[in-house]
């Protein structure tokens, strides 16, 4: 009734609201349930909430109609965002949660459960941050091990409140736990997202001792693809100390399990793959080398680059060994850049590391092949950082030896800063993630020496060791220093520091991003903006990406303008189809810095997904009046690219053709081709068998590839950075391995047609032309002096057979003229044949010569003749 006279009834709304809140009165729930009605109709929703709670149980959630389920939705959204002001604690006197709100949301909670919807109560409870009514749901949903699951992957996509998720994750540990028998495997992701290496390294030790070979060695390998380093070094560490004393099989497999721990087992895997199914067109490296610009340093680094990416991790060094003449016009860092794209070929091959690198490590080190060691400083300063990228992720021995090479430079003043710098982001890329006090005092000392080269190299090895581990003195040190240095490389390289430091801690990086956001040097607020995005990289925190693209829009700083924008790639990596439509009107920017940014950020959240919308917007992008706008899209398209063929994407192939034809172009910006050489490597990267994975399979994120990302991008202020892509590539591929480590043969059925997945067809050689020599070209004089040259013999021919007439007609005259013709014949047949003595040639010649003219011209009697011959 009130829905069709509410507007007659809005005449006495007052009076009724007045009765409503009069507890007094008899009817005030009725009362309280008429005004809720009356205000609902007039679109005044929060108060018609106000009221409904008034009403009480009047207030029946069990009916469908128009009024109730909406003022319902308002009631939730109400009772979350209480909830969650409550559990930010940012005001120092909570108001506390309205009993009847509270009240509300549980019978709304218990109306679902009745019905059976167990999903829809587990998604009300995630949201209204209610851990009992989350575990009700789960335990009444007679399939808890898939509800577990469910609540895992939603925690990890949905729930943007650190401390919130992690109170799921133990409640789900706790639960999984109580299970007979628990899944140890889920348990594990879990811990790993607690950071509790002890008790994952105790649950380690009781599988030891029954002897449940298969799962433990599944648990190794599954914790391998989603704990840092730190993390298993802990547990590898404990496991020593656990299990020493055990012995027969559960000693072994103790050794075998911290065998698998350390990495090597399942990198050989690995590179055993990328070697034997490497499938990059050596045409395609042969091509982008004979259109390196021979004027320009920038396209020869580009072809570089070009291969490092192209063949990271097969070991095929065949280019650069048949290229030694093209490679050693390197000069300088260039150099450095050069011999440090050895170890992203061969990333991975810890136990060859130092032999391959033998030649060009410092002597002073006491390197494998020291003696044979390189004068140059900058030779020995990319062998450092290539050795540090073979052992990227697994430290171990070369980290000893990074450190002392790092300290014995300082003797080398003239060639300290480069020596370090080598060695200071090797060091970084061996220990990413350790947390190593000792390398963080060591590169610090470098960081305070105050030199622009090795202070910025410097920088970045602090950030790589002390990735992810929010050490809060740390990041008070490295930010004080950022205003006391007056090097722009150091400000900038500290900045970034620090948002590796604070990578995954999302809520407990607001303080330091709020900071860094707000300073007044745009270098740090450059910093701040990746601070942001590593923080809660794969969580799109609402506030945190409002921050970002607003910043994008009014900072008066173009290079913080452009990190904002790069930042929401990271925030979105974990949901790449909502990146391309946060960025759409971002894209048509006035400034090219935003557009910049735009094209990275799509590479970076849509990597390897050939994402339509995101490849349509960078194809565009290549078209860009702004030279490094279209560098940038060359890059990003490449990257969305990744493992894709021309059926999956049809326009594929016009993309690879679209980079060759850019770099012979002499209208075309160096930048741009050298964006086309480095696009070139990345969509072949490590043979067109890896990709670019920001999140483990179970969506954990992957610390060392979001640095290695990370590190890419500032490849705008330094090349070499670019080498720190290949942290970022995962093979793909699926690798299966017995209780012994072996491979078995073994085949898996898919019902797609081979096509789908098959690898991008190689080019073929174009056929040789057999090259026509067309006319030689014949100068005027020439011409002139051959017709002379002719002319003259048509005279001699004419005058020959003048002569021959001549003796003709003197035949029939007589004795007389026969002899006289005869004895000129001969005169002129030695003259011409006989090849006279040196001193009688003149003479003799021009004798003959008269003599065969005259007999030519007229005859005369023939003794005359005789005589002059």
């Amino acid at each position: 009734m009130v829905a069709h006279f509410w507007p007659q009834i809005a005449d006495v709304l007052p009076k009724i609201k007045t009765l409503a809140e009069n507890e007094q009165f008899q009817d005030h729930h009725l009362a309280a349930l008429l005004a809720a009605k009356v205000v609902f109709h007039l679109n005044d929703l929060a108060t018609s909430l106000k009221f409904a709670l008034l009403a009480g149980d009047l207030f029946d959630i069990t009916q469908s109609s128009s009024f109730v389920d909406t003022i319902s939705d308002k009631a939730i959204d109400v009772y979350k965002a209480e909830q969650l002001r409550l559990a930010e604690g940012k005001e120092d006197h909570p108001a506390p949660m309205d009993p009847r709100l509270e009240a509300l949301f549980n019978r709304k909670c218990e109306l679902a459960l009745s019905k059976g919807e167990f999903h829809h109560v587990m998604g009300l409870a995630i949201e209204g941050h209610r851990l009992d009514i989350l575990e009700r749901a789960m335990q009444q949903s007679g399939n808890l091990r898939h509800m577990l699951a469910e609540c895992h992957r939603i925690s990890l996509k949905n729930v943007h409140s650190r401390d919130f998720r992690l109170q799921i994750f133990r409640l789900l540990v706790q639960m999984h736990s109580a299970q007979t028998p628990p899944d140890l495997f889920e348990i594990c992701q879990l811990l790993v997202s607690l950071n509790d290496p002890e008790r994952v390294a105790l649950m380690f030790v009781s599988e030891i001792q029954k002897n449940n070979k298969a799962t433990v060695l599944q648990l190794a390998f599954d914790l391998l693809e989603a704990a840092p380093q730190q993390f298993i070094r802990v547990i590898r560490d404990r496991l020593k100390a656990l299990t020493g004393s055990f012995e027969g099989e559960p000693g072994t497999l103790g050794t075998q399990v911290q065998s698998v721990l350390s990495g090597e087992p399942l990198t050989d895997l690995k590179l055993r793959f990328l070697f034997a199914h490497n499938k990059a067109d050596p045409l395609n490296m042969a091509d982008v080398k004979a259109k390196v610009d021979q004027r320009s340093s920038l396209t020869h680094a580009g072809a570089v680059y070009a291969h490092a990416l192209m063949y990271a991790g097969t070991a095929c060094d065949s280019f650069l060994r048949a290229n030694e003449e093209f490679i050693a016009r390197a000069t300088n860092f260039a150099k450095m850049a050069v011999t440090s794209s050895i170890g992203v070929v061969h990333i991975g091959h810890i136990k060859e590391g130092m032999t391959l690198l033998g030649q060009f490590l410092p002597a002073s080190a006491g390197a494998v092949g020291a003696g044979a060691a390189t004068s140059s400083p900058y030779s020995e300063a990319g062998a450092l950082y290539a050795l540090g990228l073979i052992n990227a992720n697994h430290g171990g021995e070369c980290v000893p030896y990074l450190l002392e090479a790092l300290n014995a430079a300082a003797g080398n003043p003239a060639n300290a800063p480069v020596v370090q710098h080598g060695a200071a982001l090797g060091l970084g890329a061996a220990a990413l993630g350790t947390g190593d006090l000792t390398l963080f005092e060591a590169l610090k000392a470098v960081l305070f020496a105050d030199n622009a080269v090795s202070g910025e190299a410097a920088a970045y090895g602090i950030g790589m060791v002390m990735l992810g581990t929010g050490n809060a003195e740390a990041v008070h040190e490295l930010l004080a220093y950022a205003h006391d240095t007056k090097h722009e490389k150091i400000t900038r390289a500290l900045g970034l520091a620090v948002a590796l430091i604070m990578c995954g801690c999302e809520g407990q990086a607001d303080i330091v991003i709020e900071q860094m956001c707000m300073d007044q040097e745009a270098l740090i607020r450059y910093g701040g903006m990746f601070c942001a995005g590593l923080a809660y990289c794969g969580n799109p925190n609402h506030a945190i990406l409002s921050r970002l693209l607003r910043v994008a829009v009014s900072d008066p700083s173009d290079d913080v303008r452009r990190a904002s924008v790069m930042a929401v790639g990271f925030l979105l990596s974990r949901d790449p189809e909502s990146c391309p439509k946060m960025l759409k009107l971002t894209a048509e920017s006035f400034n090219p810095h935003v557009r910049y940014g735009v094209a990275l950020a799509l590479g970076v959240s849509c990597a390897a997904t050939g994402n339509t919308e995101a490849f349509a917007m960078l194809r565009h992008m290549m078209e860009d009046r702004v030279s490094f706008v279209r560098q940038a899209a060359c890059i990003g398209l490449a990257m969305v690219c990744m493992l894709r063929n021309e059926v999956q994407e049809p326009k594929i192939k016009d993309v690879r053709a679209e980079y060759f034809k850019i770099m012979p172009q002499k209208v075309v910006e160096p930048i741009v081709k050298f964006g086309a050489m480095l696009a070139t490597g990345i969509i072949d990267a490590g043979g067109r068998n890896v990709t670019i994975s920001l999140h483990s399979a179970t969506g954990v994120p992957r610390l060392g590839a979001i640095a290695g990302m990370t590190l890419f991008l500032q490849f705008w202020y330094w090349h070499p950075m670019i080498h720190c892509l290949a942290l970022a590539f995962e093979p793909t591929a699926i690798i299966a391995v017995n209780s012994e480590l072996q491979m078995p043969l073994f085949s898996f059925k898919s019902n797609n047609k081979p096509s789908l997945y098959a690898y991008p067809e190689k080019r073929v050689p174009p056929p040789k032309e057999e090259v026509k020599k067309g006319p030689a070209a014949i100068l005027s004089t020439t011409a002139h002096a051959q017709a002379l040259e002719e002319k003259k013999k048509k005279e001699r021919e004419q005058a020959k057979n003048a002569a021959g007439e001549g003796a003709s007609s003197m035949e029939v005259e007589g004795p007389a003229a026969a002899a006289t013709t005869a004895t000129t014949a001969t005169t002129t047949t030695t003259a011409t044949t006989t090849t006279p003595s040196p001193a009688t040639t003149p003479a003799t010649t021009a004798t003959a010569a008269t003599t065969t003219t005259t007999t030519a011209a007229t005859p005369s009697p023939t003794p005359a003749a005789t005589a002059t011959t």
